[in-house]
């Protein structure tokens, strides 16, 4: 698979049982991110644990501006990992579905059933900068404080107070 080392989360995945054969299986190398959401006051006190420097002063005056009830987001990338794209045909209607693909899919057969289109994943690529940027974004693309990764929410950025 090309991992340096096994994590313990890998360990303990969940196997994707399907409640029916699919027609075709493509895997893809995915780059995500981990999005968690915190209050101002949460904020602080990570920051407050980097230290107290010119940067991390510089940081909590500016989180001071901002109202205890706005909501911000940690944002960490992810490694890129496998995902499978797993396509169900009955007809004219097709139903897609993602589960995560690194793992054993199981689905149910009968004798004389041939396996799905199988597709493999590419080579691993790193992120495109160049991506086009999705339309339902949440976030600000820079992050508020760079010392915790903690980016605002653009309905609250609107919002400056």
């Amino acid at each position: 698979m090309g991992f340096a080392r096994l994590h313990l989360k890998q360990c303990y995945r969940l196997i994707p049982c399907l409640a029916e054969r699919p027609s075709e299986v493509s895997w893809t190398w995915a780059n995500t991110k981990a999005i968690k959401r915190i209050t101002v006051n949460e904020a602080e006190q990570l920051l407050i644990r980097q230290g107290r420097d010119v940067g991390i002063e510089r940081q909590l005056s500016k989180l001071h501006t901002l109202r205890d009830e706005e909501p911000l987001a940690i944002v960490r990338n992810l490694a890129p990992h496998l995902r499978a794209n797993v396509v169900f045909r009955k007809g004219n209607d097709i139903k897609r579905i993602m589960v995560k693909g690194a793992v054993p899919i199981f689905y149910p057969t009968t004798q004389g059933d041939v396996l799905p289109a199988l597709y493999p994943a590419f080579e691993k690529q790193g992120r495109k900068e160049d991506r086009a940027i999705r339309l339902d974004v949440k976030l600000e693309s820079l992050p508020f404080l760079q010392a915790i990764h903690a980016h605002r929410y653009l309905e609250h950025s609107a919002l400056r107070s």
